[in-house]
């Protein structure tokens, strides 16, 4: 059985990572860039093509994806439909596995969420 911190670390290794390695490009350049200027820069890198679970959709593709680094991961803090964001920590810099854990369990907000399950668990409620 795992943490959540290590499901998600192997979340993040086997399936998130690209897609977070391009948007990091330019949320490093300018943390609060509007979701359709991230969205036309990453079509632009890409030879101005929609790319898949990114830019399609429109910005609803982006738009998860930031709620994930925010909620999951806590790479990011920011107001729902807002720009101001802040950098709590940049993934692709920490130094080791125990520095990614340690800042996933510092920065989820999933914590509140998987207790609450535990308990109707606990229970008998589920």
């Amino acid at each position: 059985e795992k943490t959540f911190p290590e499901f998600s670390s192997e979340m993040f290794k086997g399936y998130i990572k690209p897609y977070a390695e391009v948007i990091f490009d330019f949320l490093i350049q300018d943390i609060s860039i509007s979701n359709i200027n991230l969205k036309k820069k990453i079509e632009k890198k890409f030879n101005d093509v929609p790319v898949l679970f990114l830019t399609e959709s429109e910005t609803r593709y982006l738009s998860s994806w930031l709620n994930i680094f925010r909620d999951d991961y806590g790479f990011l803090e920011f107001e729902p439909r807002s720009i101001k964001r802040k950098l709590n920590y940049n993934p692709f810099t920490l130094n080791s596995e125990d520095e990614f854990l340690s800042n996933i369990t510092k920065h989820t907000k999933s914590t509140e969420y998987i207790e609450k399950f535990e308990n109707l668990i606990k229970n008998g409620e589920i």
